[in-house]
């Protein structure tokens, strides 16, 4: 079982080629899942094997924090639009 407690994305560049190798392969199979919901082994998500699942975890954690991050810099950039905005017109 691969242990993985930040993006897998991250780990590859320091680990080892079986690690680097066993991170292709679940961000393959999560891409399965996500677009297909296709699992790795046949029935559910109890029949996966638990790096599986934990890796599942682990990558809609951080697309979840990915998003948080698009959507506050989408605000920002809003309010700033309004601001630039309400400046123009008093500068008139």
């Amino acid at each position: 079982m691969i242990e993985l407690y930040r993006c897998p994305s991250q780990t590859l560049g320091e680990a080892p080629p079986q690690t680097r190798l066993a991170v292709d392969l679940l961000m393959r199979c999560y891409l399965q899942f996500d677009g297909r919901h296709v699992l790795p082994v046949d029935g559910g998500l109890i029949n996966q094997t638990r790096s599986f699942v934990s890796g599942c975890e682990i990558i809609d954690g951080e697309r979840g924090r990915y998003e948080e991050m698009k959507e506050t810099k989408r605000e920002h950039d809003k309010l700033t639009a309004q601001r630039k905005g309400k400046v123009g017109r008093h500068g008139r």
